[in-house]
């Protein structure tokens, strides 16, 4: 009987071990999870500037589509008044307002077509931050469930290694009373023999 006691306190001894080491886990993973949630609070930050950085960039890129198409249309009065006055084709200044015209018409092209290519980099980079932005929710989501769980199997443990604790207390409880019994039935048993050989002896 001592045997099992000693079976029960060291089974509970286990399950506090256990425990523990659930816990010092739960803790690791909670320190992981804050970890990355500065790291995403920072990658937020960084997609809210490049947000903020492509929303100028598209009103630059709007105001230059604009600017393209006034030229586009000066150019194309500038050319109209030319063929409606054929003596302009000799006016050095109005060859000066066409090639100015077909100058900066040209001009202006280029950085629109510069600041297209650089709206698209930043729509991008937006969306793969917004992407890695979502993985890191996800993924400390699932962490956080992961401690929950870790937490409610060290209650559980909690809760054996209490049970345990009990019954191997009250297994030493019935091996403390195990002398007392066995002397009890020493008496019975010399109660017993006493009465038969009264018994015998009434038959003589």
């Amino acid at each position: 009987m001592e045997k099992i006691e000693a079976g029960i306190r060291s089974g509970s001894a286990g399950a506090g071990e256990l425990q523990k080491a659930i816990k010092e886990a739960q803790a690791g993973t909670q320190l992981l999870i804050d970890k990355q949630k500065e790291l995403l609070e920072g990658y937020q930050q960084i997609l809210d500037g490049v947000s903020s950085l492509y929303h100028e960039y598209k009103l630059i890129q709007r105001n230059l589509n604009d600017l393209s198409q006034g030229l586009s249309s000066l150019q194309g009065d500038l050319e109209k008044i030319g063929e409606d006055h054929p003596e302009l084709k000799n006016d050095k200044t109005y060859l000066t307002a066409i090639e100015k015209s077909k100058q900066s018409a040209g001009a202006v092209k280029q950085l629109t077509d510069g600041m297209n290519t650089l709206n698209q980099n930043l729509d991008s980079i937006n969306t793969k931050f917004l992407k890695a932005n979502n993985g890191f929710d996800k993924l400390i989501l699932k962490q956080e469930d992961l401690v929950n769980g870790l937490n409610q199997v060290s209650q559980h443990l909690g809760k054996l290694e209490n049970g345990l604790n009990q019954t191997a207390e009250g297994q030493r409880q019935v091996i403390d009373q195990v002398p007392a019994l066995s002397n009890g039935l020493r008496s019975l048993n010399s109660g017993q023999q006493q009465l038969l050989d009264g018994f015998e002896g009434l038959d003589t």
